[in-house]
């Protein structure tokens, strides 16, 4: 519940305008970019949904980079090697959070033929086995696509 509640209050906070995103304005990540694409295209966005997850996109982006900056200052503070590694897995665990949360909210403001869409070919859930490959497309993989 406490998932849902998040994705909720960021939503509306973006929608509403309470959390600034026009301040400096820090790039998304490829991956982000193509995910922000694809839901633009695939998912048809309306004039409200479309400005709404650029928000979510951004402020993603934002707090995600100020992340990287603190992982890039712990990776050179003179702490001891296991204290490194905690901080380090703890700034990934927050960054990995921080997209969940985006992704979350993201549905939050689709349709359900959206979402459907959204879960089907942008952002397909993970198999159940274990497997990798080079260039490995989830939602193109033989493994990886519910049939």
């Amino acid at each position: 519940m406490g998932k849902i509640k998040t994705a909720f209050l960021l939503t509306i906070s973006l929608v509403c305008g309470l959390v600034s995103t026009t301040d400096a304005q820090v790039r998304l990540s490829p991956t982000d970019s193509l995910q922000l694409y694809q839901l633009h295209t695939l998912c048809a966005l309306n004039d409200i949904q479309g400005p709404a997850i650029d928000s979510l996109f951004d402020h993603c982006a934002k707090e995600c980079a100020a992340i990287d900056k603190e992982l890039s200052r712990v990776s050179r503070s003179d702490i001891s090697e296991e204290e490194r590694s905690r901080a380090q897995a703890e700034l990934r665990n927050k960054k990995k959070t921080a997209r969940d949360n985006r992704d979350f909210a993201a549905q939050f403001l689709l349709t359900p033929q959206q979402r459907i869409t959204y879960n089907d070919k942008i952002k397909p859930a993970p198999p159940a086995i274990l497997h990798m490959g080079m260039n490995h497309d989830r939602a193109n993989c033989n493994v990886c696509v519910t049939k």
